[in-house]
């Protein structure tokens, strides 16, 4: 079955038939060493990135986090909501 009609009328596509009639190039693969020892695998699927900004003068968010304590809780529960990676924005 390709699609089925919900009750609201759209149309629900069953992906995995789709994407097997679909050819795509094969990623390149690229493994990065960590300084902590581990390494960042990059081409097997998309990652996640949280922005955490801490910058005073930010123009992208009417808040920031100047207090360590709260910076370091805010990007913990972005790792806990799915955050591959954690971009700190600072000065």
């Amino acid at each position: 079955m390709i699609g089925v009609t919900a009750d609201d009328g759209f149309l629900i596509l069953n992906c995995s038939v789709i994407l097997n009639c679909v050819s795509y190039p094969a990623r390149r693969l690229y493994s990065i060493p960590l300084p902590t020892g581990g390494t960042l695998e990059l081409g097997p699927r998309c990652l996640v990135m949280g922005i955490l900004n801490v910058t005073p003068d930010s123009f992208a968010e009417s808040a920031h986090l100047d207090d360590p304590a709260a910076a370091a809780d805010a990007a913990l529960r972005m790792e806990a909501d799915g955050a591959d990676l954690i971009d700190l924005g600072g000065e």
